[in-house]
């Protein structure tokens, strides 16, 4: 499965680091290895443009949100 979670306001995981606004989880059984890196790999090619994860973080809906994040990079 994947979760997909944002907040516009941002959350502190450490004082040392900017806020974070996207948060991606990601479950797979545990013999689903290449799959999960198969996601992973997904996820970071289409959050690695700064502009992508603009849009993402003001998107109006969750629909909005999966179609941005469906396009970037294709």
């Amino acid at each position: 499965f994947l979760a997909l979670g944002r907040s516009r306001k941002g959350i502190l995981f450490q004082a040392s680091s900017p806020l974070v606004h996207l948060i991606f989880l990601i479950g797979t059984p545990p013999n689903a290895i290449a799959e999960y890196l198969g996601c992973v790999a997904w996820l970071a090619g289409r959050v690695r443009d700064p502009e992508t994860r603009r849009v993402l973080k003001v998107a109006e809906t969750p629909e909005a949100f999966l179609k941005i994040l469906t396009a970037a990079a294709s």
